[in-house]
């Protein structure tokens, strides 16, 4: 081993140097690549008011909104950046621990309400009455955000599949009990498709194919706190868990149904495999663009229990909430910039194109056709969640979605899962009061 140094140990020093020139080079040259931004002349004498956001559907849209801004400003230039999601938050990390933070950003991470970078709206000179309170993202009920957009759930269905199975197309099940006699039809006449499906892979579809239909069973949120109480509690899940449960054990919906994503359910439902989903807006966008659908489809709200039952909705993840920097140094340029974001303008523009469901427009009158995938906009009555704390605290989410999991494969009782995820989330409320002494009774609406 000696000699094999000894002989080769030139061209090992050779190697290594040349490595070695190649890191620098990348951290030196291409890793401030960011840092080496032409400032454009138009920037020169202006106020530049620094505005990041996660990568998302409206991305390219806004970039060119706020082109049309820049260009019609004097006195104010938003510099804009979008980044992926793990890069967006290690940015924002460093760039706030520098002091050299963006003066209005996406909210990324719960440390920047810890560690007091973000500012209360009310010491900024915004309307914050024209925004609408049930807008606004809170911490200990002070506005620190602004909700700019959400999402919603829908059952989707193919009008086709419907028509070869005998059931009118026209007439989705508006019931629970509907959707299992429509799905056990489907499943007579098409051994080969499946009925119905919902995506489980993740916390937030969760709170939609779960949290959504529970509503009307307690004064909840989706995330199964109770707003009155003041404590988490999952006895409203009962009802649809056992409609679940049935489903499975009638084969309705798939066996792998827990491993299943939005994606994967959505892409079922585009090659026709699938017959009826619980559907989100996030789809819209996708059967527009990317997915353009070969069939008639259907939208429209989730079943009810009872068709009497009242309907409660909710507005769900992922939410899209601004918030603004605590130091910045253009508060002025940064108020008039956030009078423009939350404007009709902006949003109807979004809402139009199919970008997103800008919350700001909620029972505002938004002409967007006859096209059968605007269901997907209709949002009357629905809520936005006020005061839940859960985006601020730690808890499981793949406990959570273990134990729902059970429930529905019949592995553990449903009354058993309730009781035991009731005691997991007493368990991080203690938590969270005892180490960091979170105070959940400014979450409450009594």
């Amino acid at each position: 081993m000696k000699d094999f140094f000894k002989k080769y140990s030139k061209y090992i020093i050779f190697t290594l140097v040349v490595l070695l020139g190649s890191f620098m080079y990348r951290i030196l040259v291409e890793g401030n690549k960011e840092e080496r931004v032409i400032i454009p002349k138009e920037m020169e004498g202006r106020k530049v008011v620094n505005f990041w956001m996660m990568t998302a559907t409206d991305s390219q849209l806004r970039e060119n909104q706020i082109n049309k801004f820049n260009a019609s400003q004097d006195e104010i230039y938003v510099r804009f950046q979008y980044f992926k999601d793990l890069d967006y938050v290690n940015r924002l990390k460093v760039s706030l621990y520098s002091d050299d933070g963006p003066d209005i950003f996406q909210y990324g991470y719960t440390e920047l309400i810890k560690n007091d970078k973000i500012a209360n709206l009310k010491d900024l000179n915004l309307d914050l009455n024209k925004v609408g309170e049930d807008k606004l993202f809170y911490y200990d009920k002070n506005p620190i955000g602004i909700k700019l957009s959400g999402n919603n759930v829908k059952l989707a269905w193919n009008k086709e599949i419907f028509k070869e199975c005998g059931l009118d197309p026209e007439r989705p099940p508006r019931t629970w009990d509907e959707v299992i006699e429509y799905s056990l039809k489907i499943k007579e006449k098409k051994p080969d498709i499946i009925p119905f499906q919902f995506p489980f892979g993740k916390y937030a579809s969760m709170k939609a194919v779960i949290g959504v239909p529970s509503l009307v069973d307690g004064n909840i949120y989706t995330s199964f706190w109770d707003y009155k109480q003041g404590k988490y509690d999952f006895s409203a899940s009962k009802r649809i868990l056992e409609v679940y449960k049935k489903m499975y054990d009638l084969e309705i919906i798939p066996e792998d149904f827990m491993e299943k994503d939005k994606k994967q359910v959505r892409n079922d439902f585009y090659f026709e495999q699938s017959a009826m989903y619980l559907s989100t807006f996030e789809d819209k966008n996708n059967f527009y663009n990317a997915q353009p659908l070969s069939f008639e489809i259907g939208v429209e709200d989730i079943p009810k229990f009872n068709v009497n039952d009242k309907s409660v909705r909710h507005y769900i993840d992922p939410f899209t909430y601004i918030v603004v920097n605590k130091e910045t140094k253009e508060k002025d340029a940064v108020e008039e910039v956030l009078q423009w974001i939350v404007s009709d303008e902006v949003n109807s523009e979004i809402m139009q194109l199919n970008k997103g469901l800008p919350l700001l427009l909620d029972n505002k009158d938004v002409n967007l056709g006859d096209n059968p995938l605007n269901k997907y906009n209709n949002s009357d009555n629905y809520i936005v969640e006020k005061y839940d704390p859960t985006v601020f605290i730690t808890y499981s989410q793949t406990g959570t979605l273990d134990e729902l999991y059970a429930a529905i494969t019949g592995k553990r009782s449903i009354d058993e899962v309730i009781k035991n995820l009731n005691k997991y989330y007493e368990e991080f409320y203690k938590f969270e009061v005892e180490k960091n002494k979170f105070n959940f009774d400014l979450y409450t609406d009594k």
